[in-house]
């Protein structure tokens, strides 16, 4: 009876954590929108950190990084295919790859 409770409960907690990264997702593209000019690739280094072409800006650098960490959680918890992408129309568009 404990293991079902216990197990109902992490369910529970990760369809949370599910959906708060969905939110920041979806959060970070409102973001993300008005300062993206051009499609953005992005690649996962070994370092965990990530390499952008073209080269962001400022601004767009911590909001990837942002995103970046949110798809990877994303891609952790299985909702999320490699790579990830945001569309904001059809010649605009942000992506990240993984490395595994």
């Amino acid at each position: 009876m404990v293991n079902a409770m216990q197990q109902a409960q992490l369910a529970q907690q990760r369809e949370a954590h599910r959906a708060a990264v969905m939110s920041g997702i979806s959060n970070l593209a409102v973001q993300l929108r008005p300062v993206i000019t051009a499609s953005i690739v992005c690649t996962q280094q070994a370092s965990n950190e990530i390499d952008c072409i073209p080269a962001p800006k400022h601004q767009e650098r911590l909001l990837l990084e942002q995103f970046f960490n949110l798809a990877l959680e994303a891609r952790r918890l299985g909702v999320a295919e490699n790579p990830v992408r945001m569309d904001f129309g059809p010649e605009l568009r942000v992506s990240v790859s993984f490395l595994y």
